[in-house]
């Protein structure tokens, strides 16, 4: 997060102006992406853009 804070746990979506985790400390959490300084994962991930094409 921008301000330091750290969240650890199971990336479930990224939207336009959302991110949603969950952890297993607080459940599903959801933070508005211009709070997210960078998302970093183990697994690989598929990112689809707004028309779901590839």
């Amino acid at each position: 997060m921008k301000n330091g804070s750290r969240l650890i746990g199971e990336l479930i979506r990224i939207e336009a102006d959302k991110v949603t985790f969950s952890t297993p400390f607080a459940g599903t959490i959801t933070a508005n992406h211009d709070k997210v300084e960078r998302i970093i994962t183990q697994a690989a991930v598929t990112l689809m853009p707004k028309n779901q094409s590839l």
